[in-house]
């Protein structure tokens, strides 16, 4: 598994709030992972920190072949799928109980990356994520939002680009705080919104009624956005959470 898939895995699960804490070979497999990077934890080359990411993975997951497949439900004999799927499970144990891992990740996103490279890379690792609707890929370069468009969002409903009708996720943000209905309202989270600028905020976590968003974010947690651009009643946003960043499409509801 490269890194550069494993990057966009990795941003595509923690949006996508994977449970996977009921697995106990997911525990098992992800500290097996942690302690082997601990041991190349000076690395600082990219394709180094790639290729012990690799061997780490593969090391452990080797030695479990059965119980992913008895506990998951993946076949790691079918190739590059079984693959994908499986990293997606063990990427989100990894980003809530490793350190290491979250640093690894980091700098190789840092050197390989730009905030809308995981766009680049949409169409490598959309079946990650089949709700999202695919888009052009564009670049921050050629966006240029006005104070004007970043002050009309302060009061504004934003529903994130899908093509699924039955999981429709939306957040309405209200001057100063940001109200987020998962699941077409089934379940809802709640947000302090502190503007830096006209154009960036702070969004802190309060509470949710979402009990795999509760997995994910703990109460004080920031999540930092930047409007990069507003095109009729489409919204580029760009969002960071502890170094992890990701461009994304919102629709503007009138």
């Amino acid at each position: 598994m490269k890194t550069k898939l494993l990057i966009a895995i990795t941003f595509f699960t923690f949006f996508s709030c994977f449970d996977a804490s009921a697995q106990k070979v997911v525990g098992k497999i992800s500290k097996e992972i942690c302690n082997c990077l601990e041991s190349y934890k000076n690395l600082q080359d990219q394709a180094e920190i790639d290729a012990a990411m690799e061997s780490c993975i593969m090391k452990s997951s080797m030695k479990h072949l059965e119980d992913i497949k008895k506990e998951l439900n993946i076949d790691m004999t079918q190739g590059e799928v079984a693959g994908r799927q499986f990293g997606e499970v063990i990427a989100y144990e990894l980003i809530k109980k490793c350190d290491i891992f979250l640093k690894f990740i980091m700098m190789v996103s840092s050197e390989e990356n730009s905030p809308v490279d995981s766009l680049a890379s949409y169409e490598e690792s959309a079946v990650l994520n089949p709700d999202l609707v695919p888009y052009e890929k564009f670049s921050t370069d050629t966006m240029s939002a006005t104070s004007g468009d970043c002050l009309s969002l302060r009061n504004a409903k934003l529903m994130y680009a899908s093509e699924n009708p039955d999981k429709i996720d939306y957040f309405i943000l209200d001057g100063k705080t940001c109200t987020e209905y998962h699941e077409n309202g089934k379940y809802i989270s709640h947000y302090k919104i502190n503007w830096e600028n006209d154009c960036q905020y702070v969004s802190v976590f309060i509470d949710s009624s979402n009990p795999e968003i509760n997995n994910l974010l703990v109460k004080g947690d920031k999540i930092y956005y930047q409007i990069l651009g507003v095109y009729s009643n489409e919204v580029y946003i760009n969002l960071d959470y502890k170094g992890f960043s990701k461009t994304f499409k919102m629709i503007l509801q009138k």
